[in-house]
Formats: structure tokens, C-alpha cells, sequence
């Protein structure tokens, strides 16, 4: 296939992919708009088909244009149809279901997380995913058949990870039993096969430096470390923890290199096409694999059959098979980024190639010709990483909001090791069973994984190499960026010294914006506060650093919601995450959250009970084991930490519930900020020192408020913020001059004080 000589072929398959996805990512547009954008798009189809006489091919390129745009909103709306099914049970009622494990997502002391296959409820036949929370319950494992009562609700958080993944419900349940295990099909022993594995490579390297080259050759991250993960994705090169095609080119690439003195390149063609799709297979079959395996399927049909490969052309067929076999994945940001990084490889190859072409390679200096090697071995990294860099930043922007500094310096020093410890990871899985070359394999392999992960977390805890997107300039500087890239692409010839002067002036746009920002906004104090049901937090940036207190239940969901909003200010990292009481949830949070965000320190409260005391020390032997810090303060004590203090009320009960009060005051230099549950108006503790802040957030997170009490104690506040429902519990709130509900601002506020 020579370049662009299909191209119909490849304006076809982009139709069907622009429209899909607008169909089942922007659900509120109707049947009349739907129609509209497919009759432009279908008329842009044909004129850039270059069809210009109604000739018979003309026709047929007209007539497949408007099947292809009719049968993508078709499919679109029977993917959307889908997840219909699982959202009739999001009811809030409770259900019994039997389900299958999918998936072992964590297990910890007091409750679990699995993906489910749903595969009864209430007694009927019926097939959705799920994540299932279980709490007190024994461990379950991958395809275990159970049954329990369950409630569900709609997965808002994580939307586009979990719908990526067919999963549109989360379900609780308090408890579980094993009623059998699943049929031994194809895929359980091909998950057998995977994780006996990596069980063997964490036996023979050890859990850190086994569960890396696990998740490097086998795609199985059950063994990384939270940490780990999240060290690779604040330097920039998570993709070497997600199987994609950098993996899968590697391996081809050994593997043609061994069958080389064994067969003809057809045959080692062959042989390679199978052996990529067992690969894709045995490793779960993710997006960014599939989408490899098609891309090389063209190259080594190509390459069969005498022709050149079009590689734009391979890319959109990959997507088009991507999306009929999993129409949900139009979700997984894991697509798009696949996607987006290669689009911009593919463009920006050829100029990148033609501009190192003017070196030619020396024939007769050695060293000339090893230094030509290496020059254009780096090269490339640098061509690939700017084009994926940049291609890919929209989605980032987006979805992430947050991007890593050092990605390109990281990748120069990362993608040469991570490539050699695949090939030497391609060998190791064979040669770890023959005696000798074992020892040899596990020296190898054990001490460039480590070298690895050592160079990755030193590089992340570096502060400022991951920052945030969300800054107010970013949208008019990401504006400048789609429109200067989008002219280097249609208007003008793509070159790599335009790409690079393009991405020299986004970097220098978005520093000397953050540094007049920085500069505006230095000594300023922002507080923010959120309400979700009985669920609070507050957060504070001051003086550089940030505390996020947390006043819920300790779910993750929220935990991860509450973070991710303040994340425009606090530089993508938490400083301190303060508990501000116990609960059983909190040491699986703390878990999940160190995958998703940097905490640098964690506040927990001393313990005054038993029940306590058990937590606190779940948390701390995990906090330990996460290498996170942390520091013990005394309720009814201040907690300083430089220019700011923060004044933890004494714990106190009342006498029909269990429930704690929660009470603290937070002051930095002439700013302060309290937190009082409305129930503590029933103690016989005086407040009146924390109700005289600059603001004062009245909460309802403990116990139910029962007896009305005047508002006239809240007078000396200089605002008043009520969370859900709390304004009912007092009298007189009419005559507050400054009282707001929390309501009243979709359940979150900020408040910025100006130094």
C-alpha cells in the first residue's frame, strides 16, 4: 500500500470514528444534530475524496460514506444502550446478586474492591460489570463465583477509567459468600498462565524489582506498588508501566532477530504476525496493545505482499477495530492517548527522518559510524517524545489537568534502559527455569529493574516536575498551541525545527504566564471547602504548602474528589493530608490516593479508643510500607507548622451517638478559617474561640442535629457557610449579614484572602 493511495479508505474509517465518538461522548445532542454533523462531515468526506464527476466509483464512494455514517450512529446508540442496563439497578435499593471476579482491584484489613461480572440480580439472568466494595469480608480471588446483597449507584468518579472498561455501577455490600467457581474456559487459564508468571518473577527479583519487569513483558501490575506508579507518572514515562507499542515493537523486534538464521523473511513474517496477537491476548488484550498489534499486522502484511506501509491508514483501521470490538473504549483515556502519542510520530517521522538524512552515515571511521548510530538512536527518542508530547497535551489538559516537566529529559534516560531490560525480560521468562542461566537473568534483570525505579523516584520527588494545567492563563495558552499546531499540519509543511520552535514557544508562553501568576498570587490564602451529603472537607494553600482535611467517612470516592479540586492551586501534590477522626474506610483510601496524587505528609489525630487504635495502626504500618511521613498531633492541642497553626478542638461525643465532633480552626498570618459541626452546639464546650474566624464553615458530618439552638453564636464570624441541611437547625439565620449555603454553589466554594 503506498502512501495515500487509500486514501478513501482512510477519510472512511475517520468518518465512522468522528462520528461514533461524538455520538456516545456528547449524549445531549439529538436526532437532528446528529444528522446535521453527519451530512457535513459525509460532504467534507467526499470532497476531500476528490470526487468531483458522479462517475460509477464516485457513486460508490458516496454510497459506502453514508452507510459508514449510519451504521456508526447506529452502533453508537447500541453502546449507549448498554450501559442502560446496568443504570436501571443504580436505584439505591438493595439488591441480591451473583457475580463473578473479574478482577482483585485491593484487599486490606477491613474491606475489599473487586470488578464483577454481574450475572444475576434479584433472581434474574442478567450480564454488566461493576466494582464491588465489600467490607468484613474474607479474600476472594479471580473467578470466584458469589453471592450477596447489594446496593448500587452510578459511578461518577474515575467515569472515563471504569466505562473504558465496561463499568458504569459501583456496588456495596457489608458482606459476601463463595458460592463456587467459574467455568475453566480459555481465559481463565490464560490468566493462570500470566499470573504464575509473575508470581515466579517476584519469587526469583523480588516484589519491587519483579513486579516492575512483570508489568513490563507480561502487562500485569499486580505487584507494583502504588508508589511506583505513580513515581513514573510524575517524571513522564508511565507508558513503560502500561504494555503499548513500544513494548510490542521491542519484542517483535527479538524475536525477528532470533528466527533470523532459521527462516526467510515471509515466514519470520508469519510467524511474527501470530506470535503479536498471542502476545496481545495472553497480556489482556488493553487498547494500546490491540491498536499496536493491527498497526504492525499492516507492516508485516505490507512487507509480505511487496507494498509500502501506510501507517496513517493502520493507525484508523486499529481504531475502527478498537471500537467494534469495544465501543466503550471510546471512554478509556488509555485510547486516546495511544491514539493521539502515534498520530503525532507518524507526522512528524518523515520530516524528522529527512532532517538527520543530511548527515550521512560515514563509511570508513568506525567511530564515526558507532556516533552516527547513537546520535540517531537519541534522535529518535527526541522526535518521538516532542511529537508525542505535543499531540498528546490536549487530552492531557482535559482529562488530567496536570502534565510532567521533565518528560522528554526522562525519557532520553529511561526508554534506552526499559528497552534493554525487555529484551533481556523476553529471555529471562525461558531461561529462568534452566539452571545457571537463571542466576545470570535474575543479576541482570534484578539490577536494571532497580536501577530504574531508583532513578524514577528520586526524579519524582523532585518538587515542581509535575505541575498543574488548570491555572487560569492555561485555556488562552493551549488555545495558541491547537491553532499554531493545526497551520504546521494543513497550511504549512511539518518540520521538525517548526515542531520544536512550536513546542520552545508553548513552554516559554506557559512559564513566564505561571511566573506572573506565582508572582500575583504570592502570600494569598485560599481555602476551600466542598459538601456532599454528610460527606466535608476543607482544604487550605498557604505559604507554599497546602492541607487537605478531610471531615467523611473515609471513602475513597470522595477522598479522590475532594483532592482533584484543589489540584489548580496546590501544584498536583498534597503537602498535608490531615484525618481529622477514624474510620475503617480510611487505610484503603490512603492506599488508592497514593496511586492517584503525591502525599507528602499525613496529620493523624493521637488515638483516644480501642477501635481507634486499631486503625491508627493499620495506617501507620501502611504509610510506613508507602514510605510516607507522618506526624501525630493531640486533639484539644495546636498544631504549628511555621507561619501556620492549626487548633484541633478536644474530641467530644453527646450521648445518643457514636458519632464524633469534629472541630478545628486554621490560621496563617492575619487569615483564619473554622470548621464546626452544628451538633457541637450540644456540648458544654465553649466554641466561641474558633466561631470568631474570618470564616467559619458550619458542617453536619456527625451526629444528627435534634434540638434548634440560636444563631446569634455565629454573629462574630465574618462569613457563614452552611453545609447541607444545617441552616434548618438554627434560629434567626436572617439576620447573619454574611450566611451562605454551600447549596447554593453545587456543593463547593472557595474563599481567597489577599495578603
Amino acid at each position: 500500500m503506498k502512501h495515500f493511495e487509500n486514501r478513501k479508505f482512510l477519510l472512511l474509517l475517520l468518518l465512522f470514528a468522528l462520528i461514533f465518538t461524538v455520538s456516545v461522548l456528547v449524549p445531549s445532542l439529538w436526532g437532528a444534530e446528529i444528522a446535521a454533523l453527519a451530512a457535513v462531515l459525509v460532504l467534507a468526506c467526499a470532497f476531500l475524496g476528490g470526487v468531483r464527476k458522479f462517475g460509477a466509483k464516485s457513486l460508490l464512494f458516496i454510497f459506502l460514506a453514508l452507510a459508514t455514517a449510519f451504521s456508526s450512529v447506529v452502533y453508537a446508540e447500541n453502546v449507549k444502550a448498554g450501559s442502560e442496563k446496568a443504570l436501571a439497578y443504580a436505584d439505591g435499593e438493595v439488591h441480591e446478586i451473583r457475580a463473578e471476579i473479574t478482577l482483585v482491584s485491593y484487599v486490606s484489613s477491613y474491606a475489599s474492591s473487586y470488578h464483577v461480572d454481574v450475572l444475576e440480580a434479584d433472581g434474574e439472568s442478567v450480564k454488566f460489570s461493576a466494582v464491588l466494595e465489600i467490607a468484613d469480608n474474607d479474600a476472594f480471588a479471580y473467578g470466584d463465583i458469589i453471592v450477596c446483597d447489594a446496593t448500587f449507584e452510578a459511578a461518577q468518579e474515575e467515569t472515563a477509567y471504569l466505562r473504558g472498561k465496561n463499568i458504569f455501577v459501583r456496588a456495596a455490600a457489608d458482606g459476601a459468600q463463595r458460592s463456587g467457581k467459574a467455568k475453566k474456559d480459555l481465559a481463565y487459564y490464560i490468566h493462570s498462565a500470566n499470573n504464575y508468571l509473575c508470581g515466579r518473577m517476584v519469587d526469583l527479583l523480588g516484589d519491587e524489582a519483579g513486579g516492575f519487569c512483570a508489568a513490563l513483558i507480561l502487562g500485569n501490575r499486580t505487584h507494583v506498588d502504588s508508589g511506583l506508579r505513580l513515581d513514573f507518572a510524575r517524571v513522564g514515562v508511565s507508558h513503560l508501566l502500561a504494555l503499548s507499542g513500544l513494548h510490542l515493537s521491542v519484542i517483535a523486534q527479538t524475536l525477528d532477530f532470533l528466527l533470523r538464521g532459521f527462516m526467510k523473511k515471509k515466514q519470520r513474517n508469519i510467524v511474527l504476525l501470530f506470535a503479536v496477537f498471542a502476545f496481545a491476548l495472553f497480556t489482556g488484550l488493553s487498547v494500546s496493545v490491540l491498536r499496536a498489534a493491527v498497526m504492525l499486522t499492516f507492516v508485516f502484511v505490507a512487507d509480505m505482499v511487496g507494498e509500502d506501509n501506510d501507517s496513517l491508514t493502520a493507525l484508523f483501521a486499529a481504531v475502527l477495530v478498537i471500537l467494534i470490538v469495544n465501543g466503550n473504549a471510546v471512554y478509556d483515556v488509555a485510547f486516546w492517548l495511544s491514539v493521539c502519542a502515534t498520530l503525532g510520530i507518524i507526522l512528524v517521522r518523515p520530516a524528522a527522518d529527512a532532517l538527520f538524512a543530511k548527515w550521512q552515515k560515514p563509511k570508513k571511521n568506525k567511530f564515526l559510524r558507532v556516533l552516527h548510530s547513537v546520535c540517531k538512536y537519541f534522535y529518535g527518542i527526541l522526535a518521538m517524545t516532542l511529537a508525542a508530547t505535543l499531540f498528546t497535551l490536549p487530552v492531557t489538559y482535559f482529562v488530567f489537568g496536570e502534565v510532567s516537566l521533565v518528560g522528554v529529559l526522562a525519557n532520553f534516560l529511561f526508554l534506552p534502559l526499559a528497552s534493554a531490560l525487555l529484551v533481556l525480560c523476553v529471555f529471562f521468562v525461558p531461561l529462568s527455569f534452566v539452571p545457571y542461566a537463571a542466576d545470570v537473568m535474575v543479576f541482570l534483570c534484578g539490577n536494571l529493574a532497580k536501577l530504574i525505579i531508583a532513578m524514577a523516584g528520586k526524579m519524582a520527588d523532585l518538587r515542581g516536575v509535575y505541575v498543574s494545567l488548570s491555572y487560569p492563563f492555561a485555556p488562552y495558552v493551549f488555545a495558541l498551541l491547537a491553532v499554531a499546531l493545526f497551520l504546521c499540519i494543513f497550511v504549512r509543511k511539518l518540520t521538525l525545527p517548526r515542531l520544536g520552535a512550536l513546542a520552545l514557544s508553548f513552554v516559554l508562553a506557559f512559564s513566564v504566564c505561571f511566573g506572573v501568576y506565582k508572582n500575583m498570587t504570592a502570600g494569598n490564602v485560599r481555602v476551600t471547602i466542598a459538601c456532599e451529603g454528610t460527606r466535608e472537607f476543607a482544604a487550605f494553600d498557604a505559604g507554599g504548602e497546602n492541607y487537605v482535611v478531610d471531615i467523611s467517612t473515609g471513602g475513597y470516592a470522595f477522598m479522590y474528589s475532594e483532592i482533584a479540586s484543589i489540584k489548580a492551586f496546590a501544584d498536583t501534590a498534597v503537602d498535608n493530608l490531615v484525618l481529622t477522626h477514624y474510620h475503617i474506610y480510611h487505610e484503603n483510601s490512603i492506599y488508592r490516593l497514593s496511586d492517584a496524587v503525591k502525599i507528602r505528609n499525613v496529620l493523624l489525630p493521637a488515638p483516644e479508643t480501642e477501635a481507634e487504635e486499631e486503625i491508627y495502626g493499620y495506617i501507620t504500618a501502611l504509610l510506613a510500607r508507602l514510605g510516607i511521613p507522618y506526624e501525630v498531633y493531640v486533639r484539644g492541642e495546636i498544631f504549628y507548622d511555621g507561619d501556620v497553626s492549626i487548633d484541633f478542638a478536644p474530641l467530644r461525643n453527646i450521648s445518643r451517638s457514636v458519632k464524633p465532633i469534629v472541630a478545628f480552626a486554621f490560621r496563617y498570618k492575619n487569615a483564619t478559617f473554622a470548621y464546626v459541626e452544628s451538633a457541637a452546639f450540644e456540648t458544654d464546650f465553649d466554641y466561641s474561640a474558633y466561631l470568631a474566624a474570618d470564616a467559619v464553615f458550619v458542617g453536619g458530618h456527625g451526629p444528627a442535629r435534634k434540638f434548634p439552638v440560636s444563631a446569634e453564636a455565629l454573629a462574630g464570624a465574618g462569613r457563614v457557610i452552611f453545609s447541607d441541611g444545617a441552616r434548618e437547625y438554627f434560629r434567626g439565620t436572617e439576620y447573619l449579614a454574611n450566611a451562605y449555603d454551600i447549596a447554593d454553589f453545587g456543593g463547593e466554594m472557595s474563599i481567597l484572602y489577599k495578603e
